[in-house]
């Protein structure tokens, strides 16, 4: 599947949880995300552009992988998603096929759908709340940042990483 998003940073919530709901947005999640992501320790899947993320939200558990494409405009990569029935478990695979965890990663998320287009209110620790924008094109996606009233130019294409170490911390990711 292919993933398309983008980021704008520091956004006000109430204004952009007042607009969701005004065009009838569905909230489908409110929680904690915790997890980690994982590479051998020659790190082979970050050489061939691949992240693989284990992570739970609520009851919900899940794996993923993904292959980074571009970042010009927006984020684009190819996702790989599954949900798995303990964090326990597969955490436990993962290590035992020689996987490390490299990070760990936390944030409140709040979530919204509407239609085909994915809105995740994103607050790390330490971070200011971010949010993050998937839809199945581009156009669609700046169709949606001017909508909620922002400019692309206020768009990051950025990953959770470049999030982090644009804040200027380092290890959580």
């Amino acid at each position: 599947m292919k993933e398309i998003e983008l980021k704008i940073l520091e956004i006000n919530v109430s204004e952009v949880v007042a607009k969701l709901e005004k065009w009838g947005a569905k909230k489908t999640s409110d929680g904690m995300i915790d997890g980690g992501k994982y590479d051998f320790s020659d790190e082979r899947l970050k050489k061939d552009g691949k992240m693989l993320r284990l992570r739970k939200h609520g009851d919900k558990v899940e794996l993923t992988l993904k292959k980074g494409l571009s970042q010009d405009v927006a984020k684009v990569a190819d996702e790989w998603e599954v949900s798995v029935s303990s964090f326990e478990v597969t955490e436990k695979i993962l290590t035992e096929m020689g996987m490390q965890k490299n990070a760990v990663t936390q944030k409140h998320r709040m979530s919204y759908q509407l239609g085909n287009v994915h809105f995740d209110i994103d607050t790390p620790p330490g971070i200011p709340t971010v949010l993050e924008i998937e839809a199945p094109s581009i156009e669609i996606l700046k169709q949606y940042v001017e909508k909620l009233g922002f400019t692309m130019e206020q768009t990051k294409p950025w990953t959770g990483k470049q999030l982090h170490e644009y804040y200027g911390e380092k290890g959580k990711i």
